[in-house]
């Protein structure tokens, strides 16, 4: 995208056209999102980004979009909104996750002014425009004033435009048609370019010019009013949320450090909460405030709720303007956040790899020992974190990977291995599954030495169960949903390649302390496609274990244990080597030998 480039921009009574970009802001970002519709698209973005919903504007994280677009009334996107799309119609919001990533990303002004365009057919809202600077202007700066005329520093001689150059005049009868010797400094008796607001001030006077210092206004003290705001953290879990949830948790979330945002009205001391205790803020005077807790480790907030005395008003958000005498009243809703460990196997992130593993766990370790003893080796593209805390002598947790702390940062190169194995099993024409019109729902077929080639979307049905001597692969020209539990036993195999995304469903799970895995095999996707291991639908059946290979372009974790977060991952892979003898033979790579013979 460039300066120049047009898109399809949408004003505020719904009319569509067609838009110049006139300016591009390119800030650089610590992280990206993913948005997955329930049609199957998706959309990359940043948590502050705004997309129009049904219900207005809404972002994954209101609070940076405030500290972007402050006049723009945004909420929290959720799972179940609905986003308006460039064909009249809106997406359903099927799941989002976000991870740390250093990325480019892009913000468009406009020539028409307006703010709103389609980013990949769905309409969003832009960053507000840094303003222009104003003008110079011919008197003195907000909050300075004309000091004492000053004639002794230009000795007794005062200023007028003769003298001044042909530059000189364009410049300052720019500002106003007002000759050159409107603008100098303290010192300068000479018609001077520099028109700097915060030197001295030159002014007219009988159709002569003198100087006067520029010296700031006094500054008011601000009468205290009798304003006070209470703050507490209370820890809920990821089902229920809401205001009365958070409220009524006899949970608090001890620690978390109570402070506003930069621009409120006041900025008094941070005050850290202990236990379920509101921290209290006295004779604040009146303004604008936006609360910007930090909240224990691994803790992340998700509800802002609100009320205000007198009148008893309530709602939701992290900013509320307070006059006359008030008591403001924020309850804020923490959950911990889910992780992830593996076992066994190596791990390989193109750009990052992020499991935040709380003080709690046990053992805190990203890659846990395999059968073998030893556990796997974890390579990044750019970054990784695995210390849910971010202070320290190591906050990234270099310490945390394994027991053995292999870590190495490379990349690799992309390949797509569903071409690659489509044609290792001969590109297969006819399809055994024609899913094209409608997603298929297939239970367990008969082990075969070929692979069964699925023409559009399926879905597994049942519970599959493959044992020794049986091998089930599977080309789906599509998505795969999981539907229910795959398990291998003993020396059996089943693998799915799959050219879109796979989704493991809500209700595949078990209990927290489960490590039998519930589904097990090879799983591919093309580099464009992602692995979901899906929100769970089932309470107490919440955690995923998976046994065998993933390989995908996105792998996103969506399991959550709400309180089971402690000392549990939400989600557990283990690596199974067997795969890699049961495997058919046109999935192994071929190994050549080379030997050197006399001629």
């Amino acid at each position: 995208m460039k300066v120049g480039d047009t898109v399809v921009s949408q004003s505020e009574d719904g009319k569509q056209s067609v838009s110049t970009v006139t300016k591009l802001d390119q800030p650089v970002r610590d992280h990206m999102c993913q948005i997955n519709f329930s049609d199957g698209d998706t959309l990359k973005l940043t948590s502050e980004h705004p997309l129009l919903t049904q219900d207005g504007w809404k972002a994954i994280d209101p609070t940076q979009t405030y500290k972007e677009n402050p006049d723009l009334v945004v909420s929290t996107l959720e799972k179940g909104d609905r986003v308006s799309t460039s064909d009249g119609n809106s997406a359903e919001v099927a799941s989002l996750a976000c991870w740390s990533e250093r990325i480019q990303t892009y913000n468009l002004i406009l020539d028409d002014g307006v703010n709103t365009y389609f980013a990949d057919g769905y309409l969003a809202h832009n960053k507000d425009p840094d303003p222009e600077p104003p003008p110079p202007t011919c008197s003195c700066p907000a909050g300075y004033h004309a000091g004492d005329v000053r004639d002794t520093d230009c000795k007794g001689r005062r200023f007028s435009s003769q003298g001044c150059n042909a530059q000189q005049n364009a410049l300052c009868g720019s500002v106003g048609g007002k000759p050159c010797a409107l603008w100098g400094q303290q010192g300068r008796c000479g018609c001077g370019l520099d028109c700097d607001e915060n030197d001295d001030c030159v002014y007219a006077c009988n159709d002569t010019w003198e100087i006067a210092n520029c010296v700031p206004d006094a500054t008011p003290t601000p009468t205290p009013n009798p304003v006070t705001i209470l703050s507490r953290g209370m820890v809920v879990s990821l089902s229920d949320t809401t205001c009365p949830t958070v409220r009524a948790s006899s949970e608090g979330a001890d620690g978390t450090v109570h402070q506003f945002l930069s621009g409120s009205a006041s900025q008094p001391a941070p005050q850290t909460q202990s236990g379920t205790t509101y921290v209290q803020f006295n004779n604040l005077i009146q303004g604008d405030y936006t609360i910007d807790p930090v909240p224990p480790a691994n803790y992340s907030l998700v509800r802002a709720c609100w009320s205000q005395e007198p009148g008893g008003s309530q709602g939701e958000g992290v900013s509320r303007t307070l006059a006359g005498v008030d008591t403001l009243t924020w309850d804020l809703g923490f959950i911990l956040s889910p992780w992830g460990q593996v076992q066994g196997g190596d791990v390989y992130g193109t750009t990052s790899v992020l499991s935040l593993l709380p003080q709690s766990a046990s053992p805190r370790l990203f890659n846990l020992d395999g059968d073998g003893g030893d556990p796997g080796v974890v390579t990044y593209g750019n970054s990784y974190d695995f210390a849910a805390e971010s202070t320290g002598a190591d906050p990234q947790g270099a310490d945390l990977v394994s027991s053995k702390n292999w870590l190495v940062n490379e990349t690799h190169a992309t390949i797509n291995w569903y071409d690659t194995f489509f044609r290792r099993f001969g590109s297969p024409t006819v399809p055994d599954y024609d899913c094209t019109i409608a997603p298929c729902a297939i239970t367990q077929p008969p082990s075969r030495a070929t692979a069964y080639f699925v023409s559009g979307d399926m879905t597994t049905s049942g519970s599959w169960s493959v044992g020794t001597g049986d091998s089930l692969v599977f080309l789906v020209d599509g998505n795969l949903t999981i539907d229910d539990s795959i398990r291998i036993t003993g020396r059996g195999f089943v693998g799915f390649v799959v050219s879109g995304n796979i989704t493991v469903s809500g209700s595949v799970g078990s209990a927290a302390a489960n490590v039998t895995p519930n589904i097990e095999g090879v799983f591919i996707t093309s580099p464009t496609g992602s692995f979901s291991t899906g929100q769970s639908t089932n309470p107490g059946q919440e955690k995923l274990v998976v046994k065998g290979t993933i390989v995908a372009g996105t792998i996103t974790l969506q399991r959550d244990l709400g309180d089971g977060n402690t000392t549990n991952p939400a989600e557990l892979f283990i690596y199974n080597p067997l795969l890699l003898v049961t495997m058919p033979e046109a999935m192994k790579e071929t190994k050549i030998a080379w030997q050197e013979v006399a001629p």
